[in-house]
């Protein structure tokens, strides 16, 4: 069973990795999943997922 952090780590890097391909809705529930798994806000990796998340909204929104 993999450790907590080995969990966010690895949602992060799936989540980069999708938003690059421009994955967009994988992306988000990627990130989506590093802030629950992380669960504080004042984390670094909470932080980027938050930031990510919102730029998918805008991205999305964008293309409509």
């Amino acid at each position: 069973q993999l450790k907590l952090s080995e969990m966010i780590t690895a949602a992060l890097r799936r989540g980069e990795r999708d938003f690059e391909l421009q994955k967009y809705t994988k992306a988000f529930n990627e990130y989506r999943t590093v802030t629950i798994l992380t669960g504080d806000p004042n984390n670094k990796n909470y932080q980027l997922a938050e930031k990510r998340k919102e730029a998918i909204k805008l991205i999305l929104q964008g293309s409509k």
